[in-house]
């Protein structure tokens, strides 16, 4: 281009053969994703319903419309499942280490608290109230 100041014609930038080559090099990316959705749905649980989901970083907790719980990683493999309650769960908590899990249900009046792991599992309670229990949280 022209250099209007002082009206000299200014060389035009070179670009060397090597800044094209890499400009032109874009290694393609792959983008992978696993749907745990339609693996829940139809590998895993065929025959029900899931009325209530709860993640904690190390699992994930499912409550079913038979009352039914379930433990199962983040890859979708059941770990433990718990008859828990009459009706559907509706509430589903875990503890901060991830020992623990209480549900309830709307159906009964019972609050479950389980423990996950073997130690933890001897301090298993149930507790039954008057009416159903809405909600549950532990901290």
């Amino acid at each position: 281009g022209i250099n209007a100041e002082y009206g000299v014609e200014e060389p035009e930038a070179e670009v060397s053969s090597e800044e094209e080559d890499d400009e032109e090099e874009v290694e393609p990316s792959l983008k992978y994703e696993r749907s745990i959705k339609s693996d829940l749905r139809d590998r895993i649980f065929p025959h029900t319903k899931i009325s209530i989901i709860s993640v904690h970083e190390k699992f994930i907790v499912l409550g079913d419309i038979n009352g039914q719980v379930f433990l199962i990683d983040h890859s979708g493999n059941i770990i433990r499942q718990i008859n828990a309650h009459r009706g559907p769960v509706t509430c589903i908590s875990i503890d901060s280490t991830g020992e623990y899990i209480a549900t309830c249900s709307r159906h009964d009046p019972n609050v479950i608290i389980k423990g996950l792991y073997k130690e933890s599992s001897e301090r298993d309670s149930s507790e039954s109230f008057r009416a159903p229990v809405y909600s549950v949280e532990l901290v």
